[in-house]
């Protein structure tokens, strides 16, 4: 497939007793060429061997590929997107500039003393472009206030209108596109480690996550790959690599825990996980689930607990209702 659309863009057809494939080493053996190949993610199996015979036959050739996974051919450079930048100065951060850029080009200007709110709204969506696209969208009908206001739910508000791509229409629709592309184990993986709000390590995800069907030493290698499919970020730190999930993602990922009924076990577990930092500091959060929890959150650790919380019905509820205001912090 990869040979093939590679093939249409250079203009050359079918040739019998030839493959597409064959075709294409065949023009670019020569040429100086940059060749650029978006969204490789969703065909890692059939790029990355077509690229690393490409680049073997033709030496001119320089490849640039866009993938949310590295592709594992021999001398692949990988160069890291990170978020657009956020800052302390607003006229300098990347994340602002773009939503006045947006807002802008749909005649809707924001004032200088609304750059604060305009940098709030940024952080919130840990400065990643797409959301931050469809957030400035809802500008004109929403106001800076009520943008502000509806991002306790981000999944439903940000929506934008009709696109070649319809991953790229919803937050929503960029996770559920996200989703397709990892394994039953890494998906569990991933729904378990979203009550994390704060950085955690792999110890702290196999005390939560580890349990049936998952083993808990399986749950480090689904971390690696969540990684490795930029769906966590990974970070060195003195104490270890510490895992962090974006909040869209987490919002998504507790949903998902609702649906899948695993939400009261995956919060009793993370109730149990220990803090050891000695620094913490208190925080309130809700959801439009319905679900209501007081968090403490230690700087240093995986250290989110879920002090009080509201609405369960099952087995799981008379795990958590002993500790209920009583969690030391």
């Amino acid at each position: 497939m990869t040979g093939s659309a590679v093939a249409r863009a250079l203009g050359l057809g079918e040739q019998q007793g030839r493959s597409l494939d064959d075709s294409v080493l065949s023009a670019l053996a020569d040429r100086h060429t940059l060749l650029v190949l978006d969204n490789c993610e969703h065909l890692r199996e059939g790029a990355a061997p077509f690229i690393e015979r490409l680049l073997a036959h033709c030496p001119r050739v320089t490849v640039l590929a866009t993938s949310r996974a590295r592709l594992m051919v021999p001398f692949e450079q990988v160069y890291a997107v990170p978020p657009l930048s956020l800052g302390d100065d607003a006229a300098t951060a990347d994340a602002i500039a773009l939503f006045l850029d947006r807002a802008a080009a749909l005649g809707w200007p924001v004032e200088p003393e609304q750059l604060d709110q305009v940098t709030e709204v940024c952080q919130r969506l840990d400065g990643l472009a797409l959301p931050i696209e469809l957030a400035a969208a809802r500008l004109p009908t929403l106001g800076l206030d009520g943008l502000t206001a509806s991002l306790a739910d981000p999944l439903r508000l940000l929506v934008g209108g009709r696109r070649a791509d319809d991953r790229h229409r919803s937050v929503r629709a960029m996770l559920d596109w996200s989703q397709a592309l990892l394994t039953n184990s890494d998906r569990c993986v991933l729904r378990r480690v979203s009550v994390f709000v704060a950085p955690f390590t792999a110890a702290d995800a196999a005390e939560v996550a580890g349990y049936p069907p998952l083993e808990p030493n399986s749950v480090a290698d689904g971390l690696a790959r969540l990684a490795e499919q930029s769906l966590l970020t990974a970070a060195p730190s003195a104490g270890g690599t510490r895992y962090r999930a974006l909040e869209t993602i987490r919002q998504y990922e507790t949903e998902q825990l609702l649906e899948t009924g695993e939400l009261p076990e995956v919060l009793a577990r993370h109730l149990h996980c220990p803090i050891r930092s000695d620094t913490s500091e208190i925080s309130v959060v809700s959801s439009r689930l319905g679900r209501y929890a007081l968090y403490a959150a230690s700087p240093g650790r995986s250290n989110v607990k879920y002090i009080a919380i509201k609405g369960f019905t099952n087995r799981s509820s008379a795990q958590l209702r002993p500790r209920i205001g009583t969690f030391p912090c």
